[in-house]
Formats: C-alpha cells, structure tokens, sequence
C-alpha cells in the first residue's frame, strides 16, 4: 500500500440527493490510499448542494462542493472538476454508485507505466442498496484500439483513469449536441495513447433505480440519439494513424449499422 497516493473522485449531481451521501461515504471509506471528493452540482432544483455543502463541512480537508449557476451538462461539470483535482488518478464516480473499501488500492496495484485506464465489472443493487443481479456485465476483458471499433464494450462504474493522460486528450468531449454523453468517446482517445486493462479483483455496484439516465435507452428517441453520437466517436478511428486500414473498413461498416439506425 502507498498511502501518498492521491485519488480524486468526480461526483457530477443533478437532482440526487436521496443517494448522493451514500457514494460520498463510499468513496471516504477507501482504505491504502488519500482521496478527495469534488462534487460540482449541476442546477438541481432539489437539495443536493445542501447536502454536498454539510459534507464538506464535515470532511472539509477531503470534500470540495461547488455549484454551477446553470445546468451545463455532465461532460462539462466532469472537466471543471478534473481541472481543479490533484490526484494521480481518477474515478468519475455517478452519484448513485458504491464501491468496496478496497476498489482503490486495487485498481492502483493494475496500473504500469503504459496503462492509463483500469476498469472493473459491477453487481446491480436495488434503491435500497442490496445487490440483486450478480451476473457478469463485463464479457470483454482484453481491450484493444480496436475493440471499440464496434461500439463502447467498457463499463464506467468504478473505472480508474490516470490523471495525467486524462489531462493530455483534453478531458471528456463536450459536444454541444451531446452534453450527457461522453465516456465511449473518452475511452477511445485514451486507447490512443495507453493500455487499457481489466482488474479482476474489483466490482462496484450500480444502482437501479426510476431514475437512471439509462432507462431511456429504449426510447426510440433516445436510441437515435445514442447511434448519432456513436457515429461521432467512432469517426475518431478515421482520423488514428494506429488503426489500420482494414479495421478502419471495418469502422466505416460499423457507422454505416449506425446511420441505418438512426432512420
């Protein structure tokens, strides 16, 4: 264990304060390293920067509670906070989400000096915390550039970035047309510059609730929008010098599939 290692957890809120104290205390609760906690909320018209605002109070050498002025988007509250972290990694953690004490120090121990993402499967849990689906949500565990080619086959719960190369691709996208949507399009620039690696020994755990952003994904409205912005991440391919020509005709398949999908 190196206990002078620092991660820096970002907690984007917006509208969720019946969970937000929970994840924070989760991520307080990590053991073998330091943490900080920056929470920025995003224009929620509940109590969610009252309550980031008394967790700062109570930890304030690890708690950083700020709040935007208007609702900007998730991609563009991630940026403010990786701007203003200091650790030498990072977790964008949802503000529903939980981890075990260990998830830390565990992701660090994966880390080399090529990786710059690990990532990790996850359990489902209830509202109420308690785990109900404890399948595997991680069938791809060897990830390659060219893995993505077909579309975003890495989970974000509990991912581990490494701070320095997160800074070095310029953070998430902040597409005016996709203000929500932002890991597949990080995952692969990160690809471009990295390994990306499976830590087996970790799982973190996704809450299910009424209110998750991806309950909508059946909506016929939504689905257009999410093949609009894989069409958009998979173009990043196109422009890598690393692709090569035959997985770049195979890209070019795959944004075809997508096109067809947004008829």
């Amino acid at each position: 264990m190196n206990e002078n290692i620092l991660v820096s957890f970002i907690i984007a809120t917006y509208n969720g304060e019946k969970y937000l104290k929970k994840t924070v205390e989760s991520a307080l609760s990590q053991t073998g390293v330091q943490v900080e906690i920056i929470i920025i909320d995003d224009g929620s018209s509940d109590s969610s920067y009252i309550i980031a605002q008394k967790l700062q109070e109570h930890e304030e050498k690890k708690v950083i509670a700020i709040k935007n002025e208007e609702n900007i988007g998730f991609c563009r509250t991630v940026n403010k906070g990786i701007k203003i972290s200091r650790g030498d990694y990072v977790i964008i953690l949802d503000q529903d989400d939980l981890l075990a004490k260990n998830h830390c120090i565990n992701s660090i121990g994966d880390f080399d000096d090529e990786t710059v993402m690990v990532f990790n499967d996850y359990y489902l849990i209830d509202e109420t915390g308690k785990v109900f689906d404890t399948s595997s949500h991680c069938l791809h565990r060897n990830i390659e550039e060219s893995d993505l080619i077909s579309g975003n086959k890495i989970p974000a719960p509990g991912l581990m970035l490494k701070r320095s190369a997160l800074l070095k691709i310029g953070g998430y996208p902040e597409l005016e047309q996709f203000p929500n949507y932002g890991e597949y399009h990080t995952w692969i620039r990160m690809s471009e510059i990295g390994k990306i690696v499976f830590c087996p020994k970790n799982i973190a755990f996704y809450r299910r609730h009424e209110s998750n952003m991806t309950n909508s994904f059946g909506d016929k409205s939504t689905a257009k929008k999410v093949a609009k912005y894989s069409i958009v991440c998979k173009e990043q391919f196109l422009k890598s010098n690393r692709v090569s020509f035959c997985e770049k005709c195979k890209t070019v398949y795959s944004i075809l599939r997508d096109y067809i999908r947004c008829l």
